[in-house]
């Protein structure tokens, strides 16, 4: 036991030095001077919809008032039938003066669901710029701007820091803290100091030019992960992926719990099978998990000590890093970090006890490179091996 507990301790240091490491990324990114272009090309905002999300229509109106020369929102629904569809046609007759194109298709290319969404509206979208972002984020009015000025050349893809707010019910809780903790220290650490790119979809703009290029959507149809994977398919086509100082705003009140614990599970079995050695280290960026191995496996007054130490020391750290992202972030919602913390370590061991995950009320199952193929249950999904995505114009 004596060499577990030393093992155990040297992991914790090992732990604490990365969370100062990604502490200080999320510091270098948030003090980055956004860089000013007089070239604001016309833009094609791309808004996958399903279903109502927290917050959605004064999302959608974050984007009404952008300030930006020229651009079109488009938004992409699988059915007339969803209950998105009533919240774009309100926009679009709120917006007269804005171009904006309801896109309703419900052909499937894959089996990722947002890559079935994104498809139509691409073959719509009228200019070069794509920008795709989903629809429980909100902006502030620069947010285009600022994205676009990232767009230099060699620059294939430009993807946002994302921070969580609201938080009316526990599940929406432990989701921000989440997304202003351990995700926005990851995505700085890994793109500042491992130059290795960790694209959330919330926000991404590309070229459609440079996206054909390089094989359009195809190659993520069928994969959990088209997000990342496109970023790092992008990086290893020699294109530089880039990452946009100016937060989107991932708008979360009335989750349960029961909906943060699915998503993770998913997120948690997604990251196993796109990079197992990667995924084995994930432990290493939850020192307060690992304080609690300690202190069990050496109970006394000294790990409880630390343990407790480090809960409300990592707790306070962590809400002044978040307000880097916006100040609008709620304190006491951080006295919950600890049991997010714990519940995320829980988590970890998902990928390890099934393969199976949930996707918008399907069943999948996810493989190697986190390529999916349905569920059992669902056997009658599979779809043909021809099936081509349109030629994007």
């Amino acid at each position: 036991m004596q060499t577990i507990a030393t093992a155990l301790l040297a992991a914790l240091v090992l732990s604490g030095l990365i969370y100062l490491m990604q502490a200080l990324c999320v510091l270098h990114q948030t003090r980055r001077k956004q860089k000013h272009t007089a070239s604001l090309p016309p833009v094609s905002i791309l808004k996958p919809l399903c279903g109502q999300v927290d917050g959605l229509a004064e999302n959608l109106e974050s984007f009404a008032r952008l300030r930006y020369p020229e651009f079109e929102i488009i938004f992409g629904l699988k059915s007339a039938g969803d209950e998105a569809f009533a919240a774009a046609r309100d926009f679009q007759a709120r917006h007269p003066e804005l171009p904006i194109k309801i896109v309703i298709d419900e052909r499937q290319f894959g089996f990722n669901p947002k890559v079935n969404n994104l498809v139509p509206m691409m073959v719509h979208a009228r200019h070069d710029l794509l920008l795709i972002s989903d629809d429980n984020v909100r902006v502030p009015p620069d947010y285009l701007r600022d994205t676009v000025a990232e767009m230099t050349g060699g620059t294939g893809l430009v993807y946002n820091l994302i921070c969580g707010l609201g938080g009316e019910r526990l599940g929406a809780i432990l989701e921000n803290l989440h997304l202003n903790s351990f995700i926005a220290g990851s995505v700085c650490f890994l793109h500042t100091m491992l130059r290795h790119p960790c694209v959330i979809g919330k926000s991404m703009l590309l070229r459609r030019s440079t996206l054909q290029r390089i094989g359009g959507l195809q190659h993520v149809r069928n994969v959990l992960a088209e997000d990342y994977l496109l970023g790092r398919h992008y990086q290893k086509q020699g294109y530089r992926v880039a990452l946009c100082s100016t937060p989107v705003y991932n708008i979360n009140l009335t989750w349960p719990l029961r909906s943060f614990w699915r998503r993770h599970v998913r997120w948690a079995r997604m990251r196993f099978w796109i990079g197992t050695y990667r995924y084995a280290a994930e432990w290493l960026g939850n020192p307060l998990a690992i304080a609690l191995a300690w202190s069990l496996v050496e109970p006394g007054w000294l790990s409880a000590g630390v343990f407790a130490g480090l809960a409300a020391a990592k707790s306070g750290a962590d809400w002044l890093l978040a307000r880097r992202l916006s100040p609008a972030v709620a304190f006491r919602h951080f006295l919950l970090m600890p049991v997010k913390d714990l519940l995320i370590a829980l988590v970890w061991f998902a990928p390890f006890t099934s393969r199976t995950i949930r996707w918008r009320e399907k069943k999948l199952v996810v493989g190697l490179g986190s390529q999916l193929r349905p569920h059992r249950e669902h056997s009658s999904a599979v779809l043909p091996p021809h099936t081509s995505l349109p030629v994007l114009r």
